[in-house]
């Protein structure tokens, strides 16, 4: 267990980084699951979302990389409300694929 004072040090730290309470909050969160979450995920790209087109079960989020490339991800409509993706959101996209495939023009 954490002591109180080291959960309260770390709220206000995360505050006096993220600006307001909201992102603050966040942050905490984010630091606290990367504790214990490792991901094997070797592709971490960074990016804004561009669009979000929901369905009822499926949604398609389009994210501008950093390099200008747009990668398109299909997500469940659930994930969506859930992350609170928005055109703007700051996003880290994580590829993981068992296969790769090439076709030759």
């Amino acid at each position: 267990m954490v002591p109180m004072r080291w959960q309260f040090m770390a709220r206000r730290e995360a505050r006096r980084v993220a600006g307001d309470l909201r992102t603050a909050y966040k942050w905490c969160a984010i630091k606290r699951l990367e504790r214990f979450m490792k991901l094997s995920t070797r592709n971490h790209l960074a990016g804004t979302v561009q669009q979000v087109r929901k369905g009822e079960a499926m949604a398609t989020v389009k994210v501008e990389l950093r390099g200008g490339d747009v990668i398109t991800a299909a997500i469940t409509a659930d994930a969506v409300d859930d992350l609170g993706l928005e055109p703007g959101s700051s996003v880290t996209v994580l590829v993981k694929s068992t296969e790769v495939m090439l076709q030759k023009d």
